[in-house]
């Protein structure tokens, strides 16, 4: 498989990856939005588990996964939440999420041997449909069937889908390739096309696939060193470029980390990244738990030369 990537037309590109960590604010800005209308979203036991924002620039519109609760993703518009997704029967863990465009990718687990990954269209985020559902109940040693923690998504240059399902916090990582590149035709499927144990360092609790202006692909994972959250560790991301192995396989080499300091998110709970339409990096995060007052804070951390001056969006 050739692990190059078509340019900004599909997947939205940074022009130098390492660069733009580089840049990142050590602090975010803190935001934050109002859950009182989706109690679901309450309760001692259910926490965050990942964070994306989704391509639109009207606003800051963000997806978030739960766990412990049947509605196991919220969509979040500036006002609040629009809408929330039903987790399949009995997979009441939504891990790491990533949004590509209009598709948003939430892995499940959580019932005995048995994950999922769904893909999800959210062009109306208020209207959430599902198109496309990853059985998982047949993977082999060293993956696990029962087990999907977290999920990247990126296209390749031929435009087909790159799906990479992560398990028992990404220390095995399953790679999947659509046959076809639109995800609306006849017949659509993910087969999976090679896994690779212990290729990361850190047990990531969130991971996305970025996209370099030159067509490098870049697996970026983001954890806490205090593992399980919400122990108080260092908030860490760690990136790996990922190119082709001589066996026609996919192998990665780390690119490089760096660590940020968050006042109210944990990156053991859920932390994502997106690009915006002029190729700034943006990192975002999310606390833990439910915060008081019905309110859930958030941060976003921004390259220090596109630093707003006031806050905007959700």
């Amino acid at each position: 498989m050739v692990v190059t990537t078509l340019g900004s037309g599909t997947n939205r590109c940074v022009p130098d990856v390492n660069l733009a960590f580089s840049k990142l604010e050590p602090r975010g800005i803190l935001r934050g939005f109002n859950y009182s209308e989706a109690p679901s979203l309450d309760g001692l036991f259910r926490h965050f588990q990942g964070i994306t924002r989704l391509g639109r620039e009207d606003a800051t519109w963000l997806a978030v996964s739960r766990s412990g609760s049947p509605n196991a993703v919220a969509l979040v518009g500036p006002s609040g939440i629009v809408a929330e997704i039903e987790a399949p029967s009995g997979l009441t863990h939504a891990g790491g999420i990533q949004a590509l465009g209009s598709i948003l990718a939430v892995p499940y687990e959580h019932k005995q041997g048995q994950s999922r990954v769904m893909l999800y269209d959210v062009a109306d985020p208020t209207r959430p449909r599902i198109l496309y559902e990853l059985d998982r109940s047949d993977v082999p040693a060293p993956s696990a069937p029962g087990h999907a923690s977290a999920v990247a998504l990126a296209r390749l240059a031929d435009g087909r889908l790159l799906m990479i399902v992560g398990v028992r916090s990404s220390k095995v990582l399953d790679i999947y390739v659509s046959n076809q590149a639109d995800l609306s035709a006849p017949g659509l499927a993910f087969v999976r096309v090679g896994t690779l144990e212990n290729a990361i360092d850190g047990k990531f609790q969130s991971q996305n696939l970025v996209t370099q202006c030159d067509g490098a692909l870049f697996l970026v994972g983001a954890y806490n060193s205090g593992f399980p959250a919400p122990r108080m560790g260092a908030d860490r991301v760690r990136w790996y470029r990922l190119d082709s192995a001589w066996d026609g396989g996919v192998m990665l080499t780390e690119a490089g980390n760096r660590k940020v300091k968050c006042r109210r998110c944990n990156f053991g709970a859920a932390a994502g990244v997106f690009v915006t339409g002029e190729g700034q990096l943006v990192l975002y995060a999310i606390e833990h738990g439910s915060g008081s007052s019905r309110t859930i804070t958030y941060e976003e951390f921004r390259a220090r030369s596109s630093q707003p001056t006031v806050p905007t969006g959700g």
